[in-house]
C-alpha cells in the first residue's frame, strides 16, 4: 500500500518541477507530492 502512495506521489512532485509554470502552481503540487509521500512512509513505518 505504501508502494501506491509513492507511485503517486513520486510523479507529482516530478510534474510540478517540470511544468508548473507559476509559484502558486508549484507549491500546490508540491504540497500534494509531499503529502503522498508521507503518507507512504507512514504506513511503511508501521508495517515494518
Amino acid at each position: 500500500m505504501a508502494l501506491g502512495f509513492w507511485g503517486v506521489g513520486l510523479p507529482l512532485i516530478l510534474f510540478g518541477l517540470l511544468f508548473c509554470r507559476t509559484a502558486a502552481q508549484r507549491v500546490a503540487v508540491l504540497g500534494a507530492g509531499a503529502l503522498f509521500l508521507a503518507a507512504g512512509a507512514l504506513i511503511a513505518r508501521a508495517r515494518g
